[in-house]
């Protein structure tokens, strides 16, 4: 079976079968973008992040910049209008929308004081130990006013159990 996902300029072709679960195909594959400049954008993340250019695409009138990190990519899109809402904060807005783009890294410190000058520190670091051991994090703002997250110490619980809230019904 084939199926189809459409996002805005991008179609993707999805081939699978039904013996195997959707889940284990799906991986991220890239976060985009929209950039009042293209140019800063693309410095902050290669110059910060280790992030190479992967492709660009000529729309005559503008272009899709790829940038690569290992198997992660950004797409940056030329933003053609203004933004409707002020830039979030801290560790990113509280209502719904893409909250923020998380990195890891294996010293935030370092990265932090790598970065004083190509980005502004928005929240941070934190020592997040209460919750998992060694967990530190520190959140930026990219020159667009993304808010990004670097974090270091993060693992998986041992063990999971999903617990289940309840959910009163209208009736």
């Amino acid at each position: 079976m084939k199926k189809y996902l459409r996002n805005e300029a991008t179609l993707f072709l999805l081939d699978y079968e039904f013996d195997i679960g959707i889940e284990q195909l799906m991986k991220l594959s890239h976060v985009v973008i929209s950039c009042k400049d293209q140019q800063e954008i693309q410095k902050f993340y290669t110059t910060c992040f280790g992030f190479k250019r992967s492709r660009a695409i000529d729309l005559g009138d503008s272009k899709i910049v790829f940038l690569k990190n290992e198997d992660v990519h950004l797409e940056l899109f030329q933003a053609d209008e203004d933004r409707p809402l002020p830039r979030a904060v801290g560790d990113g807005p509280h209502y719904p929308e893409v909250r923020r783009v998380a990195f890891r890294a294996d010293d935030v410190d370092e990265i932090s004081r790598a970065m004083v000058k190509d980005a502004e520190v928005t929240l941070g670091p934190l020592q997040l130990g209460d919750f998992i051991k060694g967990w530190k994090t520190v959140w930026l703002k990219d020159p667009g006013g993304n808010i990004v997250e670097t974090s270091q110490g993060y693992s998986d619980a041992d063990s999971y159990t999903e617990t289940v809230i309840p959910v009163a019904s209208g009736d």
